[in-house]
């Protein structure tokens, strides 16, 4: 029982599950309920796989920066999670800055709660410590 509760409780750090994986979620939350711990720790470690391992794939296209692709509803809807992207792709992918269309990316679905605080906090360091602003215009020439 112990392990099916603690099973569960790692299902819920992780974001952005489809409508199918919730109800799998809920369906092993039932089983816990009803006393059946083996068949909801069975569900719930398939189902903890399935997040931790999944992958999207995204084709770079000309203009794509980490920032505009994690920024498409169809990714992350947020741009400031772009270091998921580079962590998911340093392979293929050491400078973040240097992507080339038609490249193919990896797109983690399913962050934990955890991973998301950490891109946020990263990007929001980085941008602090670059001296572009976004949104910021820079005149050249003028002091």
């Amino acid at each position: 029982m112990r392990q099916a509760q603690e099973a569960l409780q790692q299902s819920y750090q992780f974001t952005g599950l489809s409508d199918s994986q919730l109800a799998q979620q809920k369906s092993a939350e039932a089983l816990l309920v009803q006393g059946q711990s083996k068949p909801a720790l069975q569900a719930l470690q398939r189902l903890n796989q399935e997040l931790r391992t999944g992958n999207k794939s995204y084709v770079v296209k000309s203009g794509d920066s980490l920032w505009v692709i994690s920024g498409k509803s169809e990714v992350y809807g947020n741009p400031w999670l772009w270091p998921l992207i580079w962590q998911s792709n340093l392979q293929v992918l050491p400078n973040p800055d240097k992507l080339a269309a038609g490249q193919q990316l990896k797109i983690r679905p399913n962050p934990t709660i955890q991973e998301v605080v950490d891109a946020v906090t990263y990007a929001r360091e980085k941008n602090q410590r670059s001296e572009t602003r976004i949104g910021e215009i820079q005149e050249s020439g003028k002091p």
